[in-house]
């Protein structure tokens, strides 16, 4: 049961008077009951929803809930209590998928697709085309809000608070909650799972969705009631109640699960690098990797035969000795027709007051119509105050029909690092960079990356996502190039939290008539009711922080 006695909120208006939004409201809604409260803009409707969910602190009066006292309590409080909100204007989350949205509802990370899937049908979503999505721009306003509503009924309430729930969807939605409340099934014959929302397109080999607007041709026919214009309806808000082993310490193991993934020695092939030397090797009978025997060159060769597919290369580099600087040079020679994975990356463990710093330049000639997904990780750590520097060059040159698919991730721990990235992309080739990097403390990072369009149909992709708190400082200078009829992306998104500093100086140059290039920057800190939203699934303000920045990074 919901109680509330002489609720009062105020505020103070432009010349200093008080203004009554709400004056002495009281309400008691009992339990499975359905509350629809309407009115004018500005009557105070929303104000009383947030009110109760503790989005707004009242100036007066009571709320209680099943008889406990909550008008002090905190939203995380609340939400953890039954009450749940449904936001006039869902917030939307770069980084976060529908299913975890889901997940967080529900309480459970080991929601599965099918669960969530359950939620999304039951609003009236083709589940399969949205359990995977992020909750981002690409979704319009109404398939925000079905979403909106599917992490409610995921929660499970005892009371469900939803503003203004009608606009971009229809009442079936609803009506599926009222039934949730009353502990109903899902309405029989409803087939939810059949509509596609306002804007979606029937795709090829899919069963056939229903049209929404069709349906609303249909029920005004037959006089039936249909979603009304969102410019004619009245705002309300509505209330429902109810291998073989390496030698290594723990510390250096740490690194290498950090930067490849790794618990033991890889299969197939690898070369491991400690502190300067080589510490492991092995090659298979498709890839072939050797020391290299310039003068003055510290590295590796890898070559890859032609034809080879399925395989990996594991190249990490560790360094746990204080005070240890150096600079690898690492070819790559992967013949045509291949699809293989390469893991590199570097961790630093630095126990003593000296600076430990890896260098490393690593070039890649693609052949043709090959396929290459390079995953760089960089990671640092350690009780001491030596800095931990990383340097990485990455050169690539893709010959006709090549691919590589490029994932650099810096985690945290790195002081400093100037990442030096360039691609070459010939003939109908292909380029597909997602960067992801997060600083803090007094931190630095830079970042220049250029991609070159050479050949006829050759396409270039970059998402770089970055994640700047404290004092920490972070530049950007990306860069494309189009020689030919081609197409080139980059999409740049940064928070900044604290005192930090980030830089976006983007370049495209275009040295040919049907060469279309693009660029996108976008930097700002986390939106406040992207934490409000989280919190009202019951995370406080750090974990709701905290999964925004790991969504965002993912």
């Amino acid at each position: 049961m919901l109680e509330i006695k002489h609720l009062s909120y105020q505020v103070e208006g432009e010349s200093g008077e008080e203004l009554g939004i709400l004056n002495d409201v009281s309400l008691t809604v009992a339990d499975h009951q359905f509350v629809v409260i309407t009115g004018p803009n500005g009557g105070g409707k929303t104000t009383l929803a947030k009110a109760i969910m503790g989005l707004v602190q009242p100036t007066g009066g009571t709320i209680a809930w099943n008889g406990t006292d909550i008008t002090g309590l905190d939203i995380t409080q609340r939400a953890r209590l039954g009450v749940s909100y449904g936001f006039q204007q869902p917030p939307r989350f770069k980084g976060l998928r529908v299913r975890d949205l889901l997940a967080l509802a529900a309480g459970s990370e080991k929601l599965t697709r099918e669960e969530g899937c359950q939620y999304l049908t039951r609003v009236g979503l083709c589940a399969a085309d949205y359990i995977d999505r992020e909750v981002d721009a690409s979704l319009s306003g109404g398939e925000v809000k079905r979403i909106e509503i599917a992490t409610i009924l995921a929660r499970k309430s005892g009371l469900m608070i939803f503003d203004e729930p009608e606009a971009g969807h229809r009442p079936v939605v609803l009506r599926q909650a009222d039934r949730d409340l009353q502990g109903h099934p899902p309405e029989a014959g409803g087939h939810a799972d059949r509509h596609l929302p306002p804007g979606a397109h029937h795709r090829p080999g899919r069963r056939d969705c229903d049209d929404p607007r069709r349906e609303n041709r249909q029920a005004r026919a037959q006089g039936r009631d249909f979603p009304p214009d969102p410019g004619q309806h009245l705002g309300r808000v509505q209330l429902y109640v109810g291998g073989g082993e390496v030698s290594m310490d723990q510390a250096e193991w740490k690194l290498l699960k950090e930067i490849a993934e790794l618990e033991k020695t890889p299969q197939g092939a690898y070369n491991i690098r400690r502190n300067g030397a080589l510490d492991s090797r092995n090659s298979t009978a498709n890839i072939e990797i050797t020391t290299k025997t310039e003068p003055g060159k510290s590295g590796i060769d890898i070559r890859i035969k032609p034809g080879t597919r399925h395989e990996s290369v594991h190249i990490p580099v560790i360094i746990s000795q204080t005070g240890l600087s150096e600079m690898v040079y690492n070819d790559f020679f992967i013949g045509e027709d291949c699809d293989v994975d390469i893991v590199a990356g570097c961790g630093i463990h630095n126990t003593g007051c000296e600076t430990s710093q890896h260098d490393g330049v690593h070039t890649f000639y693609v052949g043709k119509n090959s396929k290459v997904r390079y995953v760089e990780r960089h990671y640092g750590e350690g009780p001491g105050t030596g800095k931990r520097i990383m340097n990485p060059q990455t050169v690539v040159y893709l010959e006709e029909g090549a691919t590589i698919n490029l994932e650099s991730t810096q985690i945290r721990g790195v002081d400093s690092t100037k990442r030096e990235t360039k691609i070459v992309v010939g003939k109908d080739a292909e380029a597909i960079i997602t960067e992801k990097l997060l600083t803090h403390g007094e931190q630095t990072a830079e970042s220049d990356m250029e991609i070159i369009l050479d050949g006829e149909g050759a396409n270039g992709r970059v998402v770089s996502r970055s994640v700047a708190q404290d004092q920490s400082q972070q530049v950007f200078y990306p860069k494309v190039t189009g020689n030919a009829r081609c197409f080139g992306h980059v999409q740049c998104d940064s928070i900044i939290m604290g005192d930090a500093r980030i830089s976006s100086i983007p370049a495209i140059v275009a040295n040919h008539v049907d060469a279309q290039l693009i660029h996108e920057a976008a930097i700002g800190r986390i939106a406040g009711d992207q934490i409000l939203k989280l919190m009202t699934l019951g995370l406080t303000e750090q974990e709701a922080e905290e999964k925004i920045l790991d969504g965002f990074l993912q």
